[in-house]
């Protein structure tokens, strides 16, 4: 009997260790999920919400817009985006605020100073934007200043001048500001464009990131602006995703090894003519993101330079995506 239990822990003590051996060599890998995700340069209406599901017969699991700040005078007249961000979590989807230091309309805009939100100026506005965000019981995105590197994302300011030492004191500000408040359901997004401007040398990432204690997410955003596009400044090359992307995604798997990386907008030019060419981009993207874990897909869904909005996706391509766990059930075991 005595010789039946010790063989039996043996047994049992081995199992454990190649376990273990498997789990540390990754034998036993979970497989990354890959979220997919629209992003609007407006707030969407409740219309949109729906009309999106139905076109795509996919939910999306994250839904982004662009929220402009207010001018300094009105800063603390202006009313968090409750509604917006309420509609979109009662559709099942987690929102996403591009947070762009502007405010104007989008033809007329200026440029925010960094130096007036860190002296203050626009504390009664952030404190405003905190109480709405303390009504919420779901989790938030926040990318502050997205794509900060790529000038053309404020191509309407009236002045571009960004001091990317400026940049991180105050996101690490803004940051510090909400976590005084002990707001906990933010999840802060350090964006970088694909399309750097020549006035900032990406190679500085490391300088103006505002660090692993403060940042949840990594975001990527570049565009394969085609063939098409040739009546403004856009480079006007069809690419492939891992030709606009590997670069950059080099970068920061170097600068933040351990924060999950989301491509936060992502087009290519449509060709109607050519839906072969199309699906195949959208193919070799998907693949890409598997490849090197890219967690979610953000399709930036607007008719601006040129028709930017999503196509129908075929049922191949929507099987690449994660439907369960929910995208804010997966948010909310990140700081665990």
């Amino acid at each position: 009997m005595n010789h039946s239990i010790r063989f039996t822990t043996l047994l049992i003590l081995a199992a454990l260790c190649g376990s273990i051996y498997l789990l540390t060599f990754g034998f036993y890998k979970s497989e990354q999920p890959l979220y997919f995700g629209v992003a609007f340069d407006d707030i969407p209406s409740s219309d949109n919400l729906l009309q999106m599901h139905e076109q795509l017969k996919l939910k999306p699991q994250i839904m982004g817009f662009n929220l402009l700040w207010p001018s300094q005078d009105v800063s603390a007249l202006t009313d968090f985006p409750m509604d917006a961000v309420k509609n979109i979590y009662q559709a099942g989807m987690t929102p996403s605020i591009a947070w762009s230091p502007l405010y104007g309309d989008k033809k007329n805009q200026q440029m925010i100073s960094f130096n007036e939100i860190t002296n203050g100026s626009y504390d009664p506005y952030l404190k405003k934007f905190s109480e709405g965000v303390k009504q919420l019981d779901f989790p938030l995105i926040i990318r502050f200043a997205p794509n900060i590197n790529d000038e053309k994302t404020y191509a309407h300011a009236d002045t571009y001048s960004v001091n990317l030492s400026l940049y991180k004191e105050t996101y690490q500000y803004l940051i510090d500001f909400f976590r005084k408040q002990n707001i906990k359901n933010i999840y802060w997004v350090f964006s970088v464009s694909t399309n750097d401007s020549e006035k900032i040398d990406r190679s500085r990432l490391a300088k103006f990131y505002p660090g692993d204690h403060l940042i949840d997410i990594i975001e990527m955003d570049g565009f394969n602006h085609g063939i098409e596009v040739r009546a403004n400044q856009w480079d006007s090359r069809w690419q492939g995703f891992d030709t606009i992307f590997g670069t950059l995604y080099h970068e920061l798997k170097a600068l933040a090894p351990y924060k999950p990386i989301i491509i936060s907008e992502t087009i290519f030019v449509q060709n109607e003519k050519d839906k072969d060419a199309r699906n195949e981009w959208i193919i070799q993207a998907l693949d890409t993101c598997k490849a090197w874990e890219i967690v979610a897909f953000v399709w930036f869904n607007e008719n601006a330079e040129h028709d930017w909005k999503i196509p129908a996706l075929d049922e191949h391509i929507r099987e690449f995506f994660t439907e369960k766990p929910l995208f804010h059930e997966w948010l909310n075991k990140l700081r665990k």
